[in-house]
């Protein structure tokens, strides 16, 4: 593992990137998607001439660009751009607007998250621990913000959606979403594990973020659980089975 200050900085400036979904501003235009977008791209713009020194100086932190999942990445963002260049209205495609973000800019920005995840899994395998660790306690987290507001504890950003929970994501079906992931780490962490507590801790994750997504009352977020708990007990029935053979 590098111990550099540069690397220092490029690992703290990536790993600030999970707390963006915890931003917002119910004073400002789009209170929830704006602040969250603009921390993201200052973030990893500021990470990127870091980034950019570390794989200069140090052969060991250049990307493969032999990986598959790289090469399918790059090639998604390149035919968008060719698609945006010569497509109806190239300004809106690159830049998105005020109310979507899902531009060309932020695929680029995404990809280059990417980029940076893929150098500091490989440098150092304990940020994978941090990481994966830290994304879940913001999901639980976050759940936890919405469950709150549905006990009328705290107070919703906005009120356009009645009784359905938003938490800090501005909008049920984006809170219900980002909360199904969380979900199917943690279930498969807490069946892995031995330690009680750590079972406790991830189980807790489960409850809260399950509870989120049928508060949220998102159907596309409950079909998606549905399916996953279907595919993932079907999955944990033939691997159960598997390993009863192998100990014969």
């Amino acid at each position: 593992m590098l111990k550099t200050w540069t690397f220092k900085i490029f690992a703290a400036m990536t790993g600030l990137c999970l707390l963006v979904p915890l931003v917002f501003n119910p004073y400002y235009w789009e209170p929830c998607d704006s602040p969250k977008i603009f921390l993201f791209f200052f973030l990893i713009e500021f990470a990127l001439p870091l980034y950019l020194v570390l794989i200069a100086k140090y052969s060991e932190c250049r990307p493969n660009l032999k990986n598959p999942v790289t090469i399918c990445l790059v090639l998604f963002v390149f035919f968008q751009i060719i698609s945006g260049i010569f497509g109806v209205d190239p300004i809106l495609s690159f830049f998105g607007d005020t109310h979507r973000f899902d531009s060309i800019i932020f695929w680029i920005h995404l990809v280059l998250y990417y980029f940076y995840l893929e150098l500091l899994f490989r440098m150092d395998k304990k940020f994978i621990s941090f990481f994966l660790h830290w994304f879940l306690g913001i999901a639980a987290f976050t759940a936890m913000i919405g469950v709150l507001q549905w006990m009328h504890i705290l107070s919703p950003i906005t009120q356009q959606f009645g009784t359905r929970i938003i938490s800090v994501y501005g909008n049920p079906i984006f809170f219900g979403s980002a909360m199904i992931i969380p979900i199917f780490l943690s279930l498969g962490l807490c069946l892995q594990t031995t330690n009680r507590v750590k079972k406790i801790l991830y189980g807790t994750v489960v409850f809260l973020c399950t509870t989120g997504i049928i508060l949220s009352r998102a159907r596309g977020a409950l079909v998606g659980l549905g399916i996953g708990l279907l595919f993932a007990i079907v999955f944990w029935f033939f691997s159960k089975k598997n390993k009863k053979k192998h100990q014969r």
